[in-house]
C-alpha cells in the first residue's frame, strides 16, 4: 500500500511539473532548468519504489547526441535536457518515445504553421509522448 501511494506521489509530482514545463514552453519557448533538475531527480524514487533502475546510459547517449545537434543549431538545449529527464522515467522504452515524439512533434509543427507561428515548443510535444507512455 505504501509503495503504492509513493508511486502515484511520484506520479503526480512529474505530471505536475510536465504541466508547468509544458505551459512555460507554449507561452515563453523556454523550459526553465530548475523544473527540469526537479523531473530528473524525481526519477530517482520512482525507480526505486519500481525497482529498476533508471535509464543512465539512455539520458547520457541523448545528452551527448544533443549536445551535437545543438552545435549545429538543429535543436533547442532545454529541448535536450527535457528529453534526457524523460528518458530516466522511461527505462527501455526510449526508442517508444521517440516515436511517439516524431508524432506529436509532427501535429505541433502542422498546428504552428496554421496558426503562423515560427517557433515549434517541441518541449510540449516530448511530454505528451512521455504521458502517453506512463
Amino acid at each position: 500500500m505504501l509503495l503504492e501511494l509513493g508511486n502515484a506521489a511520484c506520479l503526480l509530482a512529474a505530471m505536475a511539473l510536465a504541466l508547468r514545463l509544458a505551459w512555460c514552453d507554449w507561452r515563453w519557448r523556454r523550459l526553465p532548468n530548475s523544473l527540469v533538475l526537479l523531473l530528473a531527480l524525481l526519477s530517482i524514487p520512482y525507480a526505486v519504489l519500481q525497482s529498476s533502475p533508471p535509464a543512465w546510459l539512455a539520458a547520457l547517449v541523448i545528452l551527448l547526441f544533443g549536445s551535437w545537434l545543438f552545435a549545429l543549431g538543429l535543436c533547442g538545449a532545454g529541448d535536450i535536457k527535457l528529453l534526457a529527464a524523460i528518458a530516466l522515467w522511461l527505462p527501455g522504452q526510449v526508442g517508444v518515445l521517440l516515436i511517439w515524439l516524431a508524432v506529436f512533434g509532427l501535429l505541433l509543427t502542422v498546428m504552428m504553421l496554421l496558426l503562423r507561428r515560427k517557433t515549434v515548443p517541441y518541449g510540449c510535444a516530448m511530454l505528451m509522448a512521455a504521458t502517453l507512455l506512463l
